[in-house]
Parts: structure tokens; C-alpha cells; sequence
């Protein structure tokens, strides 16, 4: 095979990045000591240097932002992490250290230099952390603090009716929104058919749900949180994390803000909408940490989609969100995906000539046996003629 056969795109914690060049440096640990009355010195061979890897790294394009903040917000995180080296393959590394470059001359690209390190396994045991477990619990902690947020930014008792409709018109979308999602098909397993009818029951609730005093918001801010959890319960692993972010669709208008009353009904729309947004984002970070990925760049497309998401909120967050939206997605950014899922990559391969499903599969895999997970992958219309000269998915 050639070079170009072998040459990977370059990615680290899944972020992907173009290299310009790179250098990499290593050698031995030498201690020179001299030697008195003696012309010659004794060196003592100490093991060998961890490998330093130097790259010359850009993102470019018409939207580099969000590319440029996602780099950034890899190599800032904790820690090890995987190296995708267009040259040298996947090493597990540290980042020592970068900078990053962006010129009025260059529009719409920012350049980085960067330093790692290569990680080794230590001598001394090390602490693991359970990343699944710390995502569970940063994405509770960001629940609670949003529940006591909530209650103390609304305004329910002594108001009018419109006012208080602040609350209900999000509630009440949601609700429907969620009914609307339910499984057409039934179900054999008893608990699903229970978790789907309290998701049923619970949905019905928000969508009729009115706000007539500060326990009754207690109560449905409780029910929102039961809602998402039973949707990951209940509804098919392709449409959760659709399902889960759907409350983007809820449309709220806001009045021009003339009386006292009026600026009251719309920090209540603002305090509910805020809720449900942290309530998503929180069971969208617990499904992660729970889902069979078909391969790595799918839990790195996922992860991102939700960074994205978090990244939206942090904007308009206040200060306790703030932290804990940060929290989480430094959490996120560490554990999904998650090392010991060993997850196969997306190779691409190109045919010369048609042929069929079974000759690729046995050229690629050394069997036969996988012909019908490349049609299903590359949505091929008929198993025994694959198209030449177009790019086909593969898993490694």
C-alpha cells in the first residue's frame, strides 16, 4: 500500500484538524558524569524520553468558529486523549501546551501550534474515573440547581391568569410534543408497557397542566424531569435523542414589555423554557453514557451535536448554569465515547471495478459474512453490484 493508502485524517478526542507539518523528537535519557583524574567520562543510559509530537495544525471554512472553539475545547480538556496522527496512526497522548494564531490577512482560518506528549501507564497504580458515573451525577447536579432556579424566577401567586399562562403555554407544548412521539407499536415486555403508559399519563398531564400556585409548579417541574427520563425508558434507541431535544420546537412569542405584568408573564415563559432546556440537556448527556454506538465518529458526531447544544445554553446561562453546563461538557468531552467501548472507525474504500457484496466483504474483512452490513451502510440498491469509483463505508 501506498503512503496515501495509510495517510488518516487527523483528529484528536474526535475533533478533527488538517496538518500542515510535523515534527516528532525522542532519543534517550543520557546522565554524562565526569571523572576526575580520568580523560574520559561514564554515561548512564537513564530509559527513554517520552516522544514529543510538534504539529502545525488549521481549521478553515466559512463556519471555522465552531471548529476553532471545538479544537480548543479538546485540548483544554484533563487528562489523556487520542491522537489520530496523519502520519505515525493513533497514539494515546498528552497536550503539553498550543498556540493558536487567526490574522486579518487569512480570513477564515485559525492556525495552531501544538505540543504532545506521549501518555505511558505510570509506575504507580493511577485513578480511573468512571466517566459514565460522573456524567450521570454533573448531569443530576444541573437538574437540581435548574429546579431551584425555576421556582424562585416565577411568578405565580397574586399575578393574573395571563401571567401565570407564562408557565403553561411551554408546559403545555411540551406535553403535546412528547404524546406526539409515543411508540405506534405496542409492547411484550411488562415494564415497557407500564414505563409507556405513565409516559402516556405524564404527557397528557403537561399538556393540559395550568399553574394556579407554587407547589403546582413544584409538582410539574418534577413532572417535566419524569417525562425525559421515562422517553429514554420508553422510545426507540434511533429516536431518543431526537425526541429529547424536540422541546426546540416549542414556539413562544414574547409581549413588548409596556406594564409590570407583562414583563412578569414573560420572565415566566424565559424561567420555563430555561428549565426545559436544562432538563433535555441533562437526559441527552445521560443517554450517551448508555448507547451502542455503531462505530467511533458516531459517538463523536453525537457528543458534538450536544456540545453544540450546550455551548447555545451557556450564552444566556446564569452564573450557577454556567458552571454547570461547563462541568458537564468538560465531563462529556472526557468520557464520550468511552474507552472501553473499543469502537470500530469508518474506513473508506473505493472500488476499481463493480463487483459484489461478498467479494468486498471478504477483501476487506477476510470474510464473507459481513456483505450485508456494507449494502445496509452505503444504502446499496442491489448486494451483487457495488458502484465503482464511489467512496463506500467500512468498519474496521
Amino acid at each position: 500500500m501506498s503512503w496515501r493508502d495509510n495517510y488518516q485524517q487527523a483528529s484528536f478526542r474526535g475533533v478533527p484538524f488538517f496538518v500542515e507539518n510535523h515534527e516528532l523528537s525522542g532519543g534517550r535519557k543520557n546522565a554524562f558524569h565526569d571523572l576526575p583524574y580520568r580523560d574520559q567520562g561514564f554515561t548512564e543510559d537513564l530509559g527513554k524520553k517520552n516522544k514529543t509530537f510538534t504539529i502545525s495544525a488549521y481549521v478553515l471554512g466559512k463556519n471555522y468558529f465552531e471548529d476553532r472553539d471545538a479544537f480548543l475545547d479538546a485540548l483544554d480538556v484533563g487528562g489523556q486523549g487520542e491522537l489520530v496522527h496523519p502520519y505515525l496512526g493513533i497514539k494515546t497522548v498528552h497536550c503539553d501546551s498550543y498556540r493558536a494564531l487567526e490574522e486579518s490577512q487569512s480570513g477564515g482560518v485559525a492556525r495552531f501550534s501544538i505540543t504532545f506528549i506521549e501518555a505511558n501507564t505510570g509506575l504507580f497504580p493511577s485513578q480511573i474515573i468512571n466517566f459514565n458515573n460522573a456524567i450521570n451525577d454533573s448531569a443530576l447536579s444541573l437538574i437540581s440547581n435548574s429546579k431551584a432556579s425555576f421556582l424562585e424566577n416565577v411568578s405565580v401567586n397574586n399575578v393574573p391568569d395571563f401571567v401565570r399562562q407564562g408557565i403553561n403555554d411551554p408546559v403545555n407544548q411540551l406535553g403535546s410534543l412528547l404524546q406526539n412521539s409515543m411508540p405506534k407499536t405496542s409492547f411484550i415486555d411488562q415494564g415497557l408497557i407500564n414505563q409507556s403508559a405513565r409516559l402516556n399519563d405524564v404527557s397528557r398531564k403537561l399538556s393540559v397542566y395550568s399553574a394556579t400556585d407554587y407547589d403546582s409548579v413544584s409538582i410539574i417541574s418534577d413532572d417535566i424531569s419524569t417525562a425525559f427520563e421515562l422517553a429514554r425508558e420508553v422510545l426507540p434507541n434511533g429516536s431518543i435523542m431526537g425526541t429529547l431535544k424536540n422541546y426546540k420546537n416549542i414556539d413562544v412569542s414574547y409581549l413588548v414589555e409596556t406594564t409590570a405584568n407583562i414583563v412578569a408573564e414573560n420572565l415566566n415563559k424565559r424561567a420555563t423554557l430555561d428549565y426545559i432546556d436544562s432538563v433535555s440537556i441533562a437526559n441527552q448527556a445521560q443517554q450517551l453514557t448508555v448507547t451502542d454506538f455503531n462505530s467511533y465518529e458516531d459517538a463523536v458526531s453525537q457528543r458534538q451535536d450536544l456540545v453544540a447544544q450546550i455551548d447555545t445554553s451557556i450564552k444566556t446561562a446564569d452564573d450557577q448554569k454556567f458552571n454547570d453546563l461547563k462541568d458537564l461538557k468538560a465531563k462529556i468531552m472526557q468520557g464520550v465515547p468511552n474507552e472501553a467501548q473499543s469502537l470500530p472507525r469508518i474506513n473508506t474504500v473505493s472500488l476499481n471495478y463493480r463487483q459484489n457484496a461478498l467479494l468486498t466483504s471478504y477483501s476487506q474483512y477476510g470474510t464473507a459474512a459481513r456483505d450485508q452490513e456494507i449494502v445496509d451502510r452505503n444504502s446499496c440498491s442491489h448486494p451483487g453490484f457495488l458502484p465503482a469509483s464511489t467512496d463506500l463505508e467500512t468498519l474496521t
